[in-house]
């Protein structure tokens, strides 16, 4: 049964990127990011990225990266899903940087699935 890993909100200061949870998470399992663009108004723009180190990778690499403007008419985003082995240097990190408008407060939560 899906559960709530973290949860929190972040008051964004333009163009500095947050790392959701403060680190990667590297415990075995799958994790889905739901981040509200709730707060988001005219001219705002943020950029929300997921990175995924696998076994035997040397370095996280993109997995998800997208970009959002304005006032959302669906402000909810709901990432893929991501899945963690457990084996040695694996992890996801789930990252947003505003960079652009006023710096809003934004809410999200990462369940695991």
């Amino acid at each position: 049964m899906p559960a709530s890993h973290a949860n929190g909100n972040q008051t964004a200061v333009i163009a500095t990127e947050y790392t959701l949870t403060g680190s990667a998470i590297t415990a075995a399992g799958s994790y889905e990011l739901n981040f509200s663009l709730d707060a988001m108004e005219k001219s705002d723009e943020l950029n929300i990225t997921i990175e995924k180190r696998i076994a035997g990778g040397a370095a996280s690499v993109v997995a998800y990266d997208r970009s959002y403007a304005d006032a959302q008419g669906e402000p909810l985003v709901i990432g893929i899903p991501v899945t963690v082995s457990g084996a040695a240097n694996t992890s996801v990190t789930f990252k947003f940087t505003q960079t652009a408008g006023t710096g809003r407060n934004f809410v999200w939560e990462i369940t695991a699935l």
